[in-house]
């Protein structure tokens, strides 16, 4: 492609939420993945501008049609020290040629030169490592950080197509979950459910030693988008053995919370309760349902769990500065 053909390259920003869900749907329909990873939602950025950081939302686009989108989150650090941060981007089209890539990442990195106290890191959601450390070295980046890997899970089949893509492990626990005479609910979150299940996964995350998002997150993205958040619950002689806390964010939805107590194992309460949620979300429109990250090593057991729901795994190929 001729370069000098192409026509200047504009960064712009987008500061309506009606703006960012149409650049976002572009991209989807260039791209045919239909995935908005939760760290480039407008919620998100909303959440976190309630929590006091800083947000924008940059959109890259060249002869009028839009390529690439990356939402930017700064955090003060120190005076003028701000931590800059693309988290599961910048999103691109199809078809985007690597010296327009290399263009967009080169306005993205004068925007936030390190002499005006700004230190950039992007951490891209795919992509093979050797490619996009080329890419990203030629704008002056290096590698910090390895990539974590999450799973995506295709809701847009239909519930037949769901079940035939569990494990047989997977398939078995479902089955004795459903008929465990559990009452099963999803709804929109409340305070008190809120309350609950982060609790719950404060003490969870200490005991096995993670570290989730955290409760103060959770509640912001609440406050800015309180219908976009579900829990659903799994209850056995009225006490609760299992529950789950689900974000929605356009399209898209992430599986935030899983806790189960010994009970909840027992009965295979989370698989069931984890199917009730998905022909929940399903009925809401969400086509696509990210599982959150998944750690081999350290969360063999957590791994293997969502690994037998079927999803496509996604490597991210890490963080660069």
């Amino acid at each position: 492609m001729n370069k000098e053909a192409d026509g200047p390259l504009s960064l712009r920003e987008a500061t309506s939420r009606s703006v960012w869900t149409r650049v976002l749907d572009g991209l989807d329909e260039l791209d045919g993945m239909g995935r908005v990873p939760l760290q480039q939602s407008w919620t998100y950025g909303a959440a976190m501008a309630h929590l006091g950081l800083g947000v924008t939302r940059l959109v890259a686009a060249r002869n009028g049609k839009t390529i690439a989108a990356a939402q930017v989150i700064e955090r003060r650090i120190w005076g003028r020290l701000r931590l800059v941060t693309v988290m599961n981007g910048p999103l691109w089209g199809a078809d985007v040629a690597e010296h327009e890539r290399r263009a967009v990442l080169a306005q993205l990195r004068a925007r936030y030169r390190r002499r005006s106290g700004a230190c950039l890191f992007i951490a891209p959601d795919r992509g093979d490592v050797p490619d996009v450390t080329r890419l990203y070295r030629a704008m002056g980046a290096r590698r910090v950080m390895t990539g974590s890997a999450t799973i995506w899970l295709d809701l847009t089949r239909g519930e037949d197509g769901i079940l035939a893509g569990l494990s047989g492990k997977w398939r078995s626990a479902l089955r004795k979950g459903e008929q465990a005479g559990l009452d099963l609910k999803v709804r929109k979150a409340g305070a008190g459910d809120l309350d609950w299940i982060t609790g719950q996964e404060h003490a969870q995350a200490a005991q096995v030693g993670y570290k989730g998002l955290p409760p103060a997150f959770i509640k912001a993205f609440a406050k800015v988008a309180p219908n976009d958040v579900l829990y659903a619950e799994a209850r056995h002689d009225r006490a609760v053995v299992a529950s789950a806390l689900f974000l929605r964010h356009g399209a898209s939805a992430t599986y935030q919370i899983g806790w189960t107590n010994e009970a909840g194992r027992d009965l295979a309460a989370q698989p069931a309760l984890i199917m009730a949620a998905i022909r929940t979300l399903k009925g809401k429109g969400i086509t696509s349902l990210d599982l959150g990250g998944i750690d081999t090593v350290n969360g063999a057991g957590v791994a293997r769990f969502k690994l037998g729901l079927g999803g496509e795994v996604v490597q991210g190929p890490g963080t660069y500065f």
